[in-house]
């Protein structure tokens, strides 16, 4: 998730040679930072992941997306709608579920997709039993 949320930031393309400044500190050689390579890797790894997962119309929006992250965040603003009428508008529903007419699958389900989206927005639902 590190990746995605940018929590994980990039590493920095080139370092100071560590050899060559022990040797003489006012040079300025860089080397390539082998944890720039590897965070790049994995990074393509994921927007590669996402690029394929998707499809229609979520497959254009993240198709020009040159990380992870920019494609996880053109996808969370594009589907998940945080407002304020949203969160009223599931609570809403979650309340109105009924039973009459669905089988006990069907009445599951659509409760428990309810809480997903709930959960999506950041407004999770806590049982007690």
């Amino acid at each position: 998730m590190g990746y995605l949320d940018c929590t994980k930031p990039c590493f920095l393309e080139f370092i100071k040679d560590p050899s060559k400044l022990i040797e003489d500190p006012t040079t300025k050689r860089s080397i390539p930072n082998p944890d720039h390579h590897i965070w790049l890797h994995q990074d393509r790894l994921l927007l590669h992941a996402i690029q394929v997962m998707c499809m229609g119309i979520a497959q254009s929006i993240v198709t020009r997306s040159t990380i992870a992250a920019q494609a996880w965040g053109k996808l969370e603003a594009s589907y998940a709608n945080r407002s304020n009428t949203r969160k009223l508008g599931l609570i809403d529903s979650l309340t109105n579920v009924s039973l009459e007419g669905k089988s006990i699958a069907e009445y599951i389900q659509g409760t428990k997709t309810i809480l997903d989206n709930l959960e999506l927005i950041g407004h999770p639902v806590l049982f007690i039993l």
